[in-house]
């Protein structure tokens, strides 16, 4: 089993290093599929599902490896569906109908932090319905780095004004989730 898992963990690193940087820095984009349909995507997707299949059963055969990993395994397979939806972002910015965009450039910037956001929200609520720790504070970890992304390269260029109402719409944003992560753990107290 700890082989197996061994063996996992290097496909994983073939698919995330050679099948999708690798191939993208030397083949360039490959748009002959569509994007979120395509191989490469579901190549790394079914990865990061058989990473945490496989840890959440070796909890049974061997509970002290698997206990020990589980944690390892979550934060690896969150890592694993980040990078290939990432991407899937840069796959359709390299098409045509992407290229017609006023500001494809701009967009692509903006909708990598989209992705992240929602992936990091998705994190987040698997964190609180399963009690996992770990996914919690991958999720903290991702919002930290798309906020740093989006004021310090989605902002640049914008009116001031429009930078003012983003740093408002953000502390509302923080404030909210800070209220909500702590009622969840009030409840989970209670």
């Amino acid at each position: 089993s700890t082989v197996g898992l061994l063996a996992l963990l290097s496909v994983a690193m073939k698919w995330a290093v050679y099948d999708t940087l690798i191939r993208r820095l030397t083949v360039g984009a490959d748009v002959s599929g569509l994007p979120v349909l395509n191989w490469q995507l579901a190549a790394g997707v079914a990865v990061a599902v058989t990473i945490v299949l496989c840890l959440w059963q070796m909890r049974y055969w061997d509970v002290s490896v698997g206990v020990a990993l589980s944690p390892l395994g979550n934060v690896l397979a969150g890592l694993l569906v980040i990078w290939a939806g990432s991407f899937e972002v840069d796959r359709y910015f390299q098409t045509e109908a992407a290229a017609m965009l006023r500001n494809p450039d701009q967009m692509m910037h903006m909708a990598y932090s989209l992705w992240w956001a929602i992936w990091a929200l998705v994190l987040l609520g698997a964190g609180f319905i399963w009690s996992r720790r770990e996914l919690r504070y991958l999720a903290i970890c991702i919002l930290a780095v798309t906020l740093a992304k989006v004021f310090i390269v989605d902002m640049r260029g914008t009116q001031a004004i429009y930078r003012i109402l983003s740093f408002i719409g953000l502390g509302l944003l923080l404030l909210g989730g800070a209220f909500v992560y702590t009622r969840a753990f009030r409840a989970k107290a209670d």
